[in-house]
């Protein structure tokens, strides 16, 4: 490897060449500032360019030569040249959180900041983290939120601030709940009561909590409510949703009201926000639902033992509803697969 005096003493051979200015040193410098290249080549290169200069050289702002050289990746990394896009995905160590969190981290410069409810979530997210081969420039972050009771927004925002992360792209409000999917007449109060505290109202104060860091997007920032067909009055089915259902349907309500909070009428669209049905997957709280639905199923003369959905099905139809988004899709109730659900 050759010698920083190296270096120093063919530059000035250069500088017998073609009498450069100190700014044209200064320049080959920013160059060519990692000292284990092949000596050889620096100097070739080092004479194409002083033979190119115009003859009025003399006259020309160093500066403007300073910044007009390409960063180097090093000095991109250094600089903080290249922003990663931010998610933050809540309930993210199992299923289809864990599944969003997998995919995004797989993506070149991606930050996903990823919750989960206890320390053992947190290494078992870690640990499935750990399998993944992360894009270029792409890290996880994990932070502690138990949604069982509503974390208040400013203990949101402080929680999330000890990152030093100035902004939010893409906010997925997928911490949820599933409680007894009876019919109305045999609907505790109870399960009502946690029903609408883990569905409606904890992803409303997440989003109050991380408000700010979603209008510093460089993009138009989106918010994609993971939520449930349960919850649509529109296209009820007659099996019953216990508390489930009538939560999720006021987390839509509160979908589509943040979406006319945040865009006027006159096209300005601040803010795209989605009420997202992620199918009826196959995953623990799936089944749940396809068991205490079976004698419903069975009074219309209906099989079904498990869900239809697979997982990866419905994460891969997340991510491409995500990455579609546009001002026309916000303030509506979409599927995994880009259709329309009745409110």
């Amino acid at each position: 490897m050759r010698s920083r005096d190296d270096l120093h003493l063919n530059v000035r051979v250069f500088k017998g060449i073609h009498a450069p200015s100190n700014g044209c040193v200064r320049h080959i410098f920013s160059l060519y500032s990692n000292w284990d290249l092949n000596l050889v080549g620096t100097i070739r290169r080092c004479i194409t360019f002083l033979n190119s200069l115009d003859h009025n050289f003399a006259h020309t702002s160093p500066q403007s030569l300073l910044y007009t050289a390409p960063a180097t990746p090093r000095q991109q990394k250094m600089s903080g040249a290249t922003e990663n896009t931010v998610y933050v995905v809540t309930g993210s160590n199992r299923n289809i959180g864990l599944g969003i969190v997998k995919t995004l981290l797989a993506r070149p410069q991606h930050t996903v900041v990823a919750t989960v409810r206890s320390e053992e979530a947190k290494t078992s997210l870690e640990d499935e983290a750990k399998s993944v081969p992360k894009g270029t420039g792409s890290k996880l972050e994990i932070i502690k939120y138990d949604f069982s009771t509503a974390v208040p927004p400013d203990q949101v925002k402080s929680t999330f601030a000890k990152l030093n992360i100035g902004h939010i792209d893409v906010l997925v409000l997928n911490a949820g709940g599933a409680l007894p999917l009876v019919q109305p007449s045999k609907t505790k109060a109870e399960d009502m009561r946690a029903a609408f505290e883990v569905n409606s109202i904890a992803p409303l104060l997440v989003f109050q909590g991380l408000k700010s860091y979603l209008l510093q997007s460089k993009s138009t920032p989106k918010v994609i409510s993971v939520t449930s067909a349960v919850g649509s009055i529109g296209g009820m089915d007659p099996f019953g949703g216990g508390g489930y259902g009538p939560s999720r349907a006021a987390q839509n309500w509160v979908a589509r009201s943040i979406h006319l909070e945040f865009n006027g009428t006159k096209g300005d669209t601040r803010l795209i926000c989605i009420a997202l049905h992620p199918g009826w997957v196959q995953t623990e709280t799936g089944q749940f639902a396809v068991d205490q639905w079976q004698s419903a199923f069975k009074a219309i003369d209906y099989k079904i033992e498990m869900p239809p959905t697979k997982l990866e099905d419905s994460v891969s139809g997340i991510i491409k509803v995500i990455d579609d988004a546009t001002a026309e899709h916000s303030g509506k109730f979409l599927t995994f697969e880009g259709k329309t659900l009745p409110w």
